[in-house]
């Protein structure tokens, strides 16, 4: 299968929270394709003052396409079958999630990366059930990154830290009425991670966020 054969796999998985991209990916391929798991827990300030927190987890498939060692190109997108919730009794949910996002590197001194990154997802819920009681949660970050590289025979690491904005939306519409949503109000935060490229193909990786609370993702990709 050839880069531009997986490029267009990826897209049409996902045609379009941010964070459910790695900020960074190793400079040993020109396009990669797999898995990540990312989980978000924020804070939303109510219409009446108080705070109320909420947490969600994605899971989905995402392809990464590198320009001249200087741009990025990431796509992502994930799919749940039907399913039903106790909290929602009546309810039957079908999950669909879109994203995407680009990384620059105006910066490339030996292993050292400096890059600017953009980032956005979105997943909806979306309710089957005679009630349409669909809900979303959308999310967005922007980074400036510095990276390291660590090259060996067989083994490539990579490991990233930046300074972030990190903002989230949820977002609930029963049919006919208009939408209700929250986002989220304090975004400044910051993003590591690390990455090891095992026999140049490869790659495993981990990405935190830190923004009132902690963030997670994880994920593996194969590097063509």
């Amino acid at each position: 299968m050839n880069r531009l054969a997986l490029l267009v796999i990826g897209l049409t998985l996902a045609p379009t929270h941010a964070s459910a991209q790695p900020i960074a990916v190793p400079d040993v391929g020109s396009a990669g394709v797999g898995v990540f798991a990312h989980r978000t827990y924020r804070d939303f300030k109510l219409s009446n003052g108080d705070r109320w927190s909420a947490g969600w987890t994605r899971n989905g498939l995402l392809v990464h396409a590198t320009v001249a060692h200087r741009v990025v190109f990431m796509a992502t997108g994930s799919y749940e079958r039907p399913y039903t919730d106790s909290r929602y009794p009546g309810r039957i949910y079908q999950g669909l999630g879109i994203g995407g996002g680009a990384t620059f590197y105006p910066v490339i001194a030996g292993a050292y990366r400096i890059g600017a990154s953009f980032r956005w997802y979105r997943h909806t819920w979306l309710d089957q059930s005679i009630q349409h009681f669909d809900k979303a949660a959308e999310g967005t970050s922007v980074a400036l990154q510095v990276e390291r590289g660590f090259k060996r025979r067989l083994l490539n690491a990579l490991v990233w830290v930046a300074p972030a904005y990190l903002r989230d939306r949820t977002s609930e519409h029963r049919g006919i009425y208009p939408e209700s949503a929250l986002a989220s109000s304090n975004n400044l935060g910051a993003i590591c991670g690390a990455s090891l490229a095992l026999w140049g193909h490869l790659d495993p990786y981990v990405q935190l966020g830190v923004v009132e609370h902690l963030q997670t993702q994880v994920g593996v990709s194969y590097i063509y």
